[in-house]
């Protein structure tokens, strides 16, 4: 195969349900609660973050390879619940998909530059504990990372990190393209989280 590296949202829909759905299945042969939680994460990049982002577009309007992918990841829900003894209960997995949801935007808030643009992002719906219907947790650009409100770590402040790899941006064939990543030197992104 040969292109240019490309970041998951510009991802052909079809390539993308393929490796999500393989990535789904990993995860929940190791451990079925894990798999639960990011089948519903997968199944939820579909469907609005399964209604955090609004309402999410009508099935029968969605193509065909999205709508195989949903229902794919509602089946393998079921089966996984009929794994854990005992199955969680519903509020757990609502509370433990919201706090995936929460992590997940945080993280792309600050390696997607958006923490650079200084635009503030709201968190919808992050539950304080099972059951609840949670809080609105807002970021926003600080000189060396982001704000939270309202703050919701033990810390006075969180330092957080990601690895990352800089490689030329130009057409690849696959084994150039892991010849330059294996070759290219890892840095440390690094954010300072503080309350607001």
């Amino acid at each position: 195969a040969e292109g240019v590296p490309v970041d998951f949202p510009k991802l052909d829909r079809r390539v993308h349900v393929d490796l999500y759905s393989r990535g789904v299945e990993a995860v929940a042969r190791m451990n079925a609660r894990a798999g639960l939680v990011v089948s519903r994460h997968g199944q939820g990049l579909y469907e609005k973050r399964m209604g955090l982002d609004g309402e999410p577009p009508p099935r029968e309007e969605r193509p065909e390879h999205e709508r195989d992918f949903i229902l794919g990841q509602e089946a393998l829900q079921a089966r996984l619940r009929e794994r854990l003894h005992p199955a969680p209960r519903p509020e757990w997995e609502w509370a433990a998909y919201r706090l995936l949801q929460t992590w997940d935007v945080m993280s792309l808030y600050l390696t997607w530059g958006l923490v650079d643009r200084g635009q503030p992002w709201p968190l919808p719906r992050v539950p304080r504990s099972e059951g609840d219907e949670g809080v609105t947790v807002t970021l926003a650009a600080t000189d060396d990372g982001a704000s939270v409100d309202p703050w919701p770590f033990a810390e006075a402040a969180l330092t957080v990190e990601a690895p990352a790899w800089t490689i030329p941006n130009r057409v690849y064939r696959s084994p150039e393209l892991r010849t330059a990543l294996s070759s290219a030197v890892p840095q440390r992104l690094r954010w300072v989280l503080t309350p607001a």
